[in-house]
């Protein structure tokens, strides 16, 4: 058996129901099961994945860095420089949406 890696993955109420369900029907592991639906569906598609050659040498990897702003804190201000000076930030210094006036006090992550 290989090593683990842990994961976060998401499910519908429904689906995380119909799993829980069909885990205590075998009497498995709800990991166990969705293990067993990934690796079957990897089979099934029969893809390859790249190299890790061809994805150092993926093209789409080269535009990192080749832009300058000029500001050197580009990377923790991106919304406020995008979106402009207006956007208000929260308790903690996140970016609290702009969006309507029935929902600008919404926390969304984003400089919408």
């Amino acid at each position: 058996m290989g090593k683990y890696v842990v994961t976060n993955v998401r499910f519908t109420q429904e689906e995380h129901e119909k799993l829980r369900r069909l885990a205590v029907y075998e009497q498995r592991s709800m990991a166990d099961i969705v293990r067993e639906a990934v690796s079957t569906y990897l089979e099934r598609k029969g893809r390859r994945t790249l190299t890790e050659e061809e994805l150092a040498n993926d093209p789409f990897f080269k535009v990192i860095g080749i832009g300058h702003s000029g500001g050197g804190d580009a990377s923790t201000r991106h919304d406020e420089i995008i979106y402009g000076p207006e956007i208000r930030r929260g308790e903690e210094g996140k970016t609290l949406c702009r969006g309507t006036p029935g929902d600008a006090d919404q926390e969304t992550g984003g400089g919408r």
